[in-house]
């Protein structure tokens, strides 16, 4: 397998190995978090507002200068996710968890892309000097 594909294999990797522990408990743990039809919707709104936050941090937008607005988001999460709150101590440590093998697996792709990067100066330094020993050659063993 080349490389560049294990490098993108490792980062979906990472990612899977991040959320999966919150995920899997979640999915386990379901029925008790929806109990009622208020629950679901509560609980379907406060998953979108955080999916929302997430993919703006990710991509660097997310930009707050008000902690007013930090603390009514907060608040309105809070009361939306009111049902998963519960857990929080067991989220916390599985979120915890998956850090830590997200960590794991981003130091291993950090290691191969320096490999890469290595792997590869060191093929072009070889072309270069290669072309340059042939080019020595040819003025060299020319008549005299």
């Amino acid at each position: 397998m080349k490389p560049r594909i294990k490098i993108i294999l490792l980062y979906i990797l990472s990612f899977v190995c991040s959320v999966a522990p919150v995920t899997v408990y979640f999915c386990i743990n379901h029925n008790k978090y929806i109990m009622t039809v208020p629950d679901k919707v509560k609980l379907s709104i406060g998953a979108v507002i955080v999916a929302i936050i997430v993919v703006l941090k990710l991509i660097g937008k997310l930009k707050v200068n008000s902690r007013i607005a930090v603390f009514a988001t907060v608040f309105l999460l809070a009361y939306l996710l009111e049902a998963v709150l519960a857990d929080l101590l067991v989220f916390s440590f599985l979120a915890l968890c998956g850090e830590i093998a997200d960590t794991i697996i981003m130091a291993i792709v950090k290691k191969m892309k320096r490999d890469l990067l290595v792997k590869e100066s060191a093929e072009v330094n070889a072309q270069a000097n290669a072309k340059e020993m042939e080019e020595a050659f040819k003025r060299l063993s020319g008549r005299v």
